[in-house]
């Protein structure tokens, strides 16, 4: 399985959003730049959300 999209309403006219992503290393030497990206991914997210909203 690839990725999945879960979409709920939140109550208050909107709705929340949550994507997972199944990540995959195309070759034995991207195993390990993967795991990195993806065990530092939370800190990506803060770091993208808090550059958005500076930009807002």
């Amino acid at each position: 399985m690839g990725s999945t999209v879960e979409v709920a309403a939140d109550g208050q006219g909107g709705s929340t959003a949550r994507v997972t992503y199944q990540l995959t290393a195309l070759t034995p030497e991207g195993e390990g730049p993967l795991r990195e990206f993806a065990e530092n991914y939370q800190d990506f997210l803060r770091s993208w959300e808090a550059d958005i909203a500076h930009h807002l």
